[in-house]
């Protein structure tokens, strides 16, 4: 469980911290809050590349047949949610926008084309923001900028604890994510970001929320081969709520 990380090491309430893993996956309505939170921060929508002006190796990522469409495919089974596609573009690692299209960096992919569990961590957290469970947008009217500020930190943490329980249940592992996420803030180290949690925190959740989810699939499968069901039912579950 989420709430048995010590908080006085990760900075964080008990109580909160369940909470992000207990909302992590619920359906939601985030089109027009994505919108809006791009305008107050100022993030101008991604620009998304051609393929053909990409390298061919890393356009053959896009591809049916590519690594990116293959996680896709898992993360859509997952969430029974889907992207409208898949898009390259530049300056980002990942990013998601208001009609569910997720962008991948062509840098990003240059570099890390060959750790999967990485860029399966990283799409996996983009699906943590299509599938958050937002505020109504009428709410964000009303707020100041530390407010929202602290809304999207929240929502951060909600899509980096949806991540962990995806790659258990797709057959990852977090070690990657939080080697880069380390090596991110190193390079970064002068930049406070106030839209994210700092890197300790968000191994913590990304650790917690893969061993909840790790929990609450041995316990299905120990109830289940009790009730002689099998192994092959448990396999089959899919579970993203509260471990």
């Amino acid at each position: 469980m989420v709430k048995k990380i010590p908080s006085a090491t990760v900075g964080l309430p008990p109580l909160w911290m369940a909470r992000v893993i207990a909302t992590a996956g619920n359906i939601g309505n985030p089109e027009e809050i994505r919108k809006k939170f791009r305008k107050l921060l100022g993030e101008p929508k991604p620009k998304e590349l051609d393929l053909n002006s990409i390298p061919p190796e890393i356009a053959a990522l896009f591809t049916q047949q590519g690594m990116l469409q293959k996680i896709r495919k898992r993360l859509e089974s997952i969430t029974k949610k889907p992207a409208k596609r898949l898009a390259a573009t530049k300056g980002r690692v990942a990013c998601v926008d208001e009609d569910d299209v997720v962008y991948v960096g062509v840098d990003f992919l240059e570099k890390f084309k060959n750790r999967e569990d990485l860029v399966a961590g990283v799409l996996a957290h983009e699906w943590g923001h299509m599938v958050s469970n937002l505020p109504p947008e009428q709410e964000l009217d009303n707020m100041t900028l530390d407010e929202v500020l602290a809304l999207c930190r929240d929502e951060e943490a909600g899509a980096d604890a949806f991540a962990g329980r995806a790659l258990y249940l797709m057959g990852y592992t977090v070690e990657d994510m939080v080697e880069f996420l380390k090596n991110l803030e190193k390079i970064e180290k002068k930049i406070k970001s106030k839209k994210y949690h700092p890197v300790d925190i968000r191994e913590a959740i990304l650790r917690e929320a893969f061993k909840a989810q790790k929990k609450t699939e041995d316990t299905a499968r120990r109830l289940l081969v009790t009730a002689h069901l099998g192994f092959s039912h448990a396999a089959k579950s899919r579970f993203i709520g509260e471990g």
